[in-house]
């Protein structure tokens, strides 16, 4: 699926997430928000949105929590862990996959996967799952929630493959709670 930023950025902003404008090729903030941004708990208008595309900005990411209508995205670093998506989604209840079927994925620019609903309540950002590779301890799975942010689509590298995330399904929070107890299984350390 291809994007159009000028229309889908501030669609976003309109749909109720903090969007955050990212410096290409890296995770931090884009140096047009300045030294310092409250994007993590202030959502910005439309028109900065729109002010941001037209200067070039090109990554983007999205702010969880309650700033983005308690937003979480369950990150799986498959870098570390490859599979872990698909070892995570057969170890769910039919019910709970077909709520999974109804929420915005897309696939990192390091082959991981990013899986987007929204929460009754604001949940945390927590790491859920880590193994020791090469001597070091790696994350393989995390929630991006309150006082997080994620990479999205049309980022470089990052490909929408369901869903959509102007339009974020709602879960309770015990299925949210039930999706990361299940991705606690994976815990290696």
């Amino acid at each position: 699926m291809t994007f159009n930023p000028n229309d889908y950025i501030p669609a976003l902003v309109e749909s109720g997430l903090s969007i955050i404008p990212i410096t290409e090729g890296e995770k931090r903030p884009h140096s047009i928000l300045g030294p310092t941004h409250d994007l993590l708990s202030q959502r910005p208008a439309r028109e900065e949105a729109e002010k941001w595309v037209a200067t070039g900005v090109r990554s983007w990411a999205v702010a969880g929590g309650a700033v983005s209508e308690n937003l979480v995205t369950l990150d799986f670093d498959e870098k570390h862990y490859k599979g872990l998506f698909d070892l995570w989604y057969a170890k769910l209840a039919d019910d709970q996959k077909a709520i999974v079927d109804t929420c915005a994925k897309s696939r990192t620019r390091n082959g991981g996967t990013h899986l987007r609903y929204r929460t009754e309540t604001s949940q945390p950002t927590v790491k859920l799952s880590r193994r020791v590779i090469k001597g070091k301890i790696e994350t393989t799975s995390e929630t991006k929630a309150e006082g997080g942010y994620a990479l999205i689509p049309p980022s470089a590298g990052y490909t929408l493959l369901q869903g959509d995330l102007a339009h974020l399904p709602l879960v309770t929070d015990e299925i949210h709670e039930g999706f990361i107890d299940i991705l606690r299984t994976f815990e290696e350390v």
